[in-house]
């Protein structure tokens, strides 16, 4: 998309009359930020709608996460990268001696 501001302008717009619990935007990756290629318009269309928070991921630390909320509020989200299904991994895992830590189902190595 060359230029995607209007389209998600207008989209954002719409859905600021629906008085939404919160938007979610993910984020650029730190190193494609720039002046042009970041989320602030969108952050400054969903100001001010009463009851309704902004939260933003992608690429935060912990202090690139405070100095956010201290300067433009909303709240940040954290996450990681995760495989639901670790057989699409691991096809034969059952056979194998790998331990996926957290998983319901453990193999007798571990």
């Amino acid at each position: 998309m060359a230029e995607p501001k209007p389209q998600f302008s207008y989209l954002v717009e719409q859905l600021r009359k629906h008085k939404l619990a919160y938007i979610h935007v993910v984020e650029p990756m730190p190193a494609e930020v720039s002046d042009e290629k970041n989320s602030d318009f969108i952050r400054d269309i969903w100001q001010g709608v009463e009851g309704s928070t902004f939260i933003s991921t992608n690429g935060h630390t912990r202090n690139s996460a405070i100095k956010t909320v201290d300067n433009k509020g909303g709240l940040i989200g954290f996450g990681r990268l995760f495989m639901p299904n670790v057989s699409y991994l691991f096809p034969d895992w059952a056979t194998t001696d790998v331990c996926f830590i957290g998983s319901p189902i453990f193999h007798s190595a571990c």
